[in-house]
């Protein structure tokens, strides 16, 4: 059938091996090599250059890449649909999310989607900003829920929330009791922040250069709950959104400092999916549940912040 075909190109175009692939598919590289040359015979060119270290798609191969990434999406797409009609068979809801957000919409969306269809499940991936990009692009994950993603044409922006950066410190730190810092009082202050990759690095990386300041972390990290628990016991201030900050600040752990740089500000949480792919109605729905909870996440941190929290 013309989607095995299509499914073994896919995977060992994906790895850049065909012994990788067939591994990954439990099946004899040599019936993945073969269904490939079936393809190439079809088109009557090589889709792969071979080499010792691998393979690479050429440009006929890059063609029939997105081709087959795109119609077996929609075919998983409409077999889940199908499944869940006669009652029979699991839909397997894929997510990226970058940490600050992967245990907040995705698990409220899960829990009300689960009544409306009983046979989906879930898989959460916990990945960097750009990573979210890449899984949704390659069609590896249906959705993802991340911060300032890069504008890309082949990805839908579905909804959009506004998010704020704050120096969350301890109750007992110096800074605790101010209304707001600028970016000059980071400067010198022991700072923790996340790696580069992440959504909310590129905004840090963005403010510091427009003051002429080089950022230089006591700790970087990739961990929210790391960059969390440096401030919690008093060895700094760390840079992270007020909606990842909002629980310890509720139980009294941290104090959120407003900063007063514009550029802060510009945080957006943004789901995102690819363009071109068709969306099965529980997917649909999960979809609304996650765009649901986001606003009423924004509604609630715009709430925490008129009560100075």
């Amino acid at each position: 059938m013309i989607f095995t075909t299509l499914r073994y190109f896919n995977e060992a175009a994906r790895l850049s091996s065909i012994r990788k692939a067939g591994e990954n598919m439990n099946v004899a590289p040599s019936s993945i090599s073969r269904q490939i040359v079936v393809l190439e015979n079809q088109f009557g060119t090589n889709l792969f250059d071979r080499s010792a270290n691998g393979i690479t798609l050429t440009h006929a191969g890059k063609l029939v890449h997105d081709f087959a990434r795109r119609v077996l999406l929609d075919y998983d797409s409409l077999r889940a649909d199908i499944d869940d009609l006669r009652g029979v068979g699991r839909t397997m809801i894929r997510i990226a999310a970058i940490e600050s957000l992967a245990a907040g919409p995705p698990l409220v969306a899960l829990q009300a989607t689960r009544p409306r269809f009983p046979n989906a499940s879930f898989r959460i991936l916990t990945l960097t900003a750009s990573d979210v990009e890449q899984a949704v692009k390659a069609g590896t994950c249906d959705l993802g829920v991340t911060l300032n993603p890069a504008p890309d044409p082949e990805l839908r922006f579905v909804c959009e929330i506004n998010e704020t950066l704050v120096l969350a410190v301890s109750p007992s730190h110096s800074l605790a009791g101010r209304a707001s810092i600028t970016m000059t009082d980071l400067v010198d202050l022991d700072l923790a922040i996340h790696e580069t990759g992440y959504g909310v690095r590129r905004l840090i990386d963005l403010a510091f250069r427009a003051h002429g300041f080089a950022v230089s972390p006591l700790l970087s990290s990739s961990s929210l709950h790391v960059l969390k628990s440096f401030a919690v016991e008093g060895l700094g201030g760390a840079i992270i959104t007020r909606g990842a900050a909002s629980g310890p600040a509720l139980q009294g752990q941290l104090t959120l400092v407003p900063i007063t740089e514009p550029m802060l500000d510009q945080g957006r949480i943004t789901l995102i999916m690819r363009n071109d792919r068709r969306i099965s109605r529980a997917l649909r729905h999960y979809i609304e549940e996650v765009e649901k909870a986001l606003h009423e996440g924004d509604e609630r941190r715009t709430q925490e912040t008129a009560r100075g929290i």
